[in-house]
């Protein structure tokens, strides 16, 4: 939805993170719209990727954004 309307630098760093976008939309999907489960440690691996993805694409706009550090137990 981004890359279509940035330019540049930003496209370059919106472009790179689109495979571990989709990889993350895949593993929701499967629990959503499949009623899968996932073991703890694919949901950690997946919610730290997204976490990273959310602070790649903000700090494109806000420099130095982080989220708080989590762990699920």
């Amino acid at each position: 939805m981004l890359l279509p309307v940035t330019k540049g630098q930003k496209h370059r760093i919106l472009k790179g993170i689109k495979e571990r976008v989709s990889v993350i939309n895949k593993e929701r999907n499967s629990i959503v719209h499949s009623g899968q489960f996932k073991k703890r440690a694919t949901a950690n691996k997946v919610a730290r990727d997204a976490k990273d993805i959310i602070e790649t694409v903000v700090n494109i706009y806000r420099k130095n954004f982080k989220l708080k550090e989590f762990d699920m137990p």
